[in-house]
Parts: structure tokens; sequence; C-alpha cells
């Protein structure tokens, strides 16, 4: 099921734009499976915690570099391994580096992929941030349409007086009340004007409540503060919500 709406969502918000736009041997959603495969086969356990790596290249063809090597591209792989982070209940202890580089041992239409585990401590050395190409050039033609803070999950309303509504959750701060200023305001008698918040830490949405009367809970355990997993149903009073990766 996780991977069938992994699948659905590049079909639908990504997958369907590449292969319009580009019409050779190697398409771009190659590489986002790819990218999920090596997530799933290089994390490994640290104290208990399941971490992925950070750092990815990806080795390509002289033609396809040039094809593929957008900002467009690397924005896209960076949601797919967002969202398999989470997926996956596993967590990412630096910032996210996503790399293209030429390698005139590949042939046309294949490629390498590369995945480590960096500190951080070399970020001068190749890039000054995350999240950023390093290629051989630094300008792209290509509109650049991809949100700049994409949807990561969805927070559901299954039960109370907002159900139905759909609240969706990208890697910025979310207030959660029944103040009008809430970022996602809930009608709840029982729940505080200001009631929790939601943070992004370690490539993961963390749920911190804000000393609220009455609690918030994780699948029926109050919490204080806790990492939320794909599936969670989450109770602010009497008001369920299920967190689902997108």
């Amino acid at each position: 099921m996780g991977i069938a709406k992994i699948e659905s969502f590049l079909t639908n918000r990504i997958e369907g734009f590449f292969n319009n736009r580009f019409h050779g041997d190697l398409e771009p959603v190659e590489l986002f499976q790819s990218l999920e495969r090596e997530i799933l086969l290089k994390s490994k356990k640290i104290s208990g915690e399941l971490i992925a790596p950070n750092d990815f290249t990806f080795f390509l063809e002289e033609n396809d570099y040039g094809r593929l090597s957008s900002k467009r591209v690397i924005d896209a792989l960076y949601e797919v391994a967002e969202r398999k982070i989470i997926k996956n209940d596993s967590f990412m202890d630096s910032d996210l580096k996503i790399r293209f580089q030429k390698d005139k041992t590949i042939e046309a239409g294949e490629f390498k992929l590369q995945a480590c585990f960096t500190d951080g401590s070399d970020a001068g050395t190749d890039t000054e941030e995350a999240h950023t190409l390093v290629l051989e050039r630094s300008n792209f033609d290509a509109p650049l349409n991809l949100p700049k803070n994409p949807s990561l999950a969805n927070l559901i309303v299954t039960e109370g007086e907002n159900e139905g509504a759909a609240f969706e959750l990208t890697d910025k701060m979310f207030y959660i009340g029944r103040r009008e200023k809430s970022d996602i305001v809930l009608k709840d008698d029982m729940i505080s004007r200001l009631h929790a918040y939601i943070t992004y830490e370690r490539h993961r949405h963390h749920l911190i409540d804000a000393g609220s009367l009455n609690g918030s809970y994780i699948n029926d355990d109050r919490i204080d503060r806790a990492y939320i997993k794909d599936g969670d149903v989450i109770r602010f009073g009497e008001t369920l919500l299920l967190y689902e990766v997108m």
C-alpha cells in the first residue's frame, strides 16, 4: 500500500511532467525509484534508531547528464527522499544532499548511484547548502514550478466537528488549536486555544504538546513530544486526525 501511494504520487505530480518533456532512454522516474531503494538498503540501526544516508551522487553519461541535470529534477528527488524517510520510520541526522556528476565510463541510458553518510563538516568544499546541484553550469533555463515547501504528509480529521478536513504538512512549523491564528484551526471545546505544534526535525514531523489542558495523544498514548509515524492517529480533545505520508 505504501509503495503504491508513492508510485501514484510520482505519476500524478512529477513523472507525468518529466516523461512529457524528456524522451531519452533514461527517465527521471528511474532515478526516483533507485533513490528509494538506496535509502532502504543503506539505512542502518544506530542506538536503536534507523538512520538513512544523507549524501547521494548520481553518475550519468554526458548526454543524460545534460538532459536531466536541472534543479527541477533535484527538487523532485529531494521530495522522494523526504517522503521515503518518513514512510520507512527512519531519521536523517544531517542535511540532505543530492548531486549529479558526469562519468565517461557510464553508457547512455544507464547510471550509478552512490550513497553515504556525511556530517556536514565538508559543506564548504562542494556546496554551500544542502539540496543544491553540483554541476558545471550554474544557471538553468527551465521554469521551476515545483512548490518551494512541498507537502510531505496530510493530517486528515477522521472524527470531530472538522471531520473530512485535510491539512497538508511541509517542513515548516504548524501551530494547532482553537484560535483563529493557528495554522490548523480545530473546532472542539476540549482543545486549547494553542494546543500543540508540529516541527520538522531530523527530516521527520515532531508533535509537541503546548501545555494543553486536556493533553495530546498518539495512538491513545499521552505525549509531551513524539515523532509521528505514517498511519498514526492523533487525538486532541474529541478530535481524531490521521497522519498519512503523501
